[in-house]
């Protein structure tokens, strides 16, 4: 449950979620809203105290004039906020990449182009940065020791698109992903 959500445009809803444990032991929750009233979709967040409790808007992350910017994908590296999505009309493999010191209120650093698209998620991995992502082929996966330059890993790690994963407490990493027809 979510309060405070502003009415919606049309029939949408909200969706693309990703999830964040703050240090604090509460949980932020970001997605994709497209309220009433505005031209296009955006990532906004909300805060709960657990995954159990109501969440509380907090409103927009970050906007981009005349582009619908879905699928947000956020996590909290190096002391910032680092957030990324596929880069909305571009051609080729064209990711948006914003930075927050409060993980709340982004701002544009840059545009990172791989042969992957950060429609997927990240995770700490190794010192750095792992995001698994969507691919011509399936999921692949990057790595970046900073959040900002990205390297390719060798071979698809599964079929389908938009992956969510996560690091288990063995170290192997649990892919779900959405597949193609």
């Amino acid at each position: 449950l979510c309060e405070n959500v502003p009415p919606m445009e049309g029939d949408s809803q909200l969706v693309d979620p990703s999830l964040v444990e703050l240090e604090d032991g509460k949980v932020r929750l970001y997605f994709t809203i497209h309220p009433d009233g505005m031209a296009n979709a955006h990532p906004a967040s909300a805060i709960a105290d657990s995954v159990e409790g109501v969440f509380e808007y907090e409103g927009p992350c970050i906007t981009l004039a005349g582009v619908h910017l879905l699928d947000p994908a956020v996590i909290r590296f190096n002391d910032e906020w680092h957030y990324f999505t596929p880069k909305p009309g571009a051609d080729g493999l064209v990711n948006l990449h914003a930075i927050s010191q409060d993980g709340n209120s982004f701002t544009w650093v840059e545009e990172i182009t791989l042969e992957m698209n950060m429609l997927g998620n990240p995770i700490l991995f190794d010192g750095g940065i792992r995001f698994y992502g969507s691919g011509p082929e399936g999921v692949l996966s990057a790595f970046s020791s900073d959040g900002y330059s990205w390297t390719l890993d060798e071979g698809v790690r599964a079929t389908g698109v938009d992956p969510g994963a996560v690091k288990r407490s063995d170290g192997s990493i649990l892919l779900i992903s959405t597949i193609r027809d």
